[in-house]
């Protein structure tokens, strides 16, 4: 009888790649970066190999957008309408295997991707047009989107004055009270509110 010398054989773990894309819900063959605040968004991360098992987190900015979604066929979509942060929202996605031993976990190229805010016809209200020096005026923008809730609406004079700022609610107004003796003074005044 003879034995041969020992061979060591290594299992090691399958090596994932996974990719990140995103599209509006109403062209999802389109691959964009950027859209308005609160638009349909369908996120999709590919992952290779296919057979991989397993399940993606989509993330923007490191923070998860939901409950993490499980990979068919190498693929795991996310559809949203959380985007609603103007300005560039690093999103990502995450593949965490099933089976550690077998596979290996990965993270996607990070999509910058632009949040615009939505067109919007601003209408301003002012609780007196006519108030008298020292008393306080209440401010109103409204005819806003609900989806741009959160953001910040600016008050101002004409003459280059910040009066103030509010935040948009769920029904799209935002007010401000100021004061007519600072910063508004005896006089007239234009005033404007800027999104």
């Amino acid at each position: 009888a003879s034995t041969s010398p020992a061979k060591t054989v290594t299992v090691t773990q399958a090596t994932t790649r996974t990719t990140l894309s995103a599209a509006l819900a109403s062209a999802p063959g389109t691959a964009v970066t950027t859209a308005p605040s609160g638009a349909s968004v369908i996120l999709t991360a590919t992952v290779s190999p296919a057979a991989a098992a397993g399940t993606v987190t989509f993330n923007n900015g490191g923070v998860a957008m939901g409950a993490p979604v499980t990979v068919s066929s190498g693929i795991a979509t996310l559809a949203t309408t959380a985007l609603t942060t103007a300005g560039a929202n690093p999103l990502s996605a995450v593949f965490a295997p099933t089976t550690v031993a077998a596979n290996k976990a990965s993270t996607s190229n990070t999509v910058s991707f632009t949040v615009t805010k939505p067109a919007a016809t601003i209408h301003l209200a002012a609780s007196s047009a006519t108030p008298f020096y020292g008393s306080s005026v209440l401010l109103t923008a409204s005819g806003l989107p609900a989806a741009a809730a959160g953001e910040s609406i600016t008050f101002a004079d004409t003459t280059g004055t910040t009066l103030g700022t509010g935040l948009l609610n769920s029904s799209g107004v935002a007010t401000f009270s100021t004061s007519t003796s600072s910063p508004l003074a005896y006089g007239s005044h234009t005033i404007k509110a800027t999104f």
